[in-house]
């Protein structure tokens, strides 16, 4: 997090000098890579660990996001809209450590919440972080960026080179 997508692609770089395999070539995933991993393979899949649901049956969260009561979300003609997000800011948890929620059934963590992604696409970043409600940190919510933000992050992926 607060990182720019210089900074990540220069990671990838370091990482591919640094481990030089023949066989493999480190990157940031596309949006197509992404949601592969994210939704496990099933293009049905709304959220990363297979449950439609942002809590278990025991109201646990399943993600870090926004928890913001219904009362204060209203939609709009392109999503929704957070209506006085002041009286509600302090529910919102920051970042939390890699395994205080559940994996998906590829053993991946946070794919939805806690940190936007970045893709290889400068300047978009899917997945939702914790500064997002629960509707915004779907497997195809999409953000805009321009620079560090501690709302995003960045997963290294390795592809078998041909």
């Amino acid at each position: 997090m607060n990182i720019s997508y210089e900074s990540a692609q220069l990671f990838c770089q370091w990482l591919n000098e640094k481990i030089a395999s023949p066989e493999w070539e480190y990157m940031l995933p596309t949006r197509e890579q992404w949601r592969g991993a994210a939704s496990c393979g099933d293009p049905n899949a709304s959220y990363s660990n297979g449950s439609p649901f942002l809590e278990t049956i025991a109201n646990k969260p399943r993600y870090n996001y926004w928890h913001v009561p219904e009362m204060y979300i209203s939609r709009t003609d392109d999503g929704y809209k957070v209506m006085d997000p002041w009286s509600v800011k302090y529910h919102i948890p920051p970042t939390v450590p890699v395994k205080t929620y559940y994996r998906n059934a590829y053993g991946l963590y946070n794919m939805c919440g806690n940190a936007a992604e970045m893709v290889d696409e400068r300047g978009v970043a899917i997945g939702g972080s914790w500064y997002d409600p629960g509707y915004d940190i779907r497997i195809d919510s999409e953000k805009r960026y321009d620079g560090p933000s501690p709302l995003i992050g960045f997963r290294v992926i390795a592809v078998r080179k041909k």
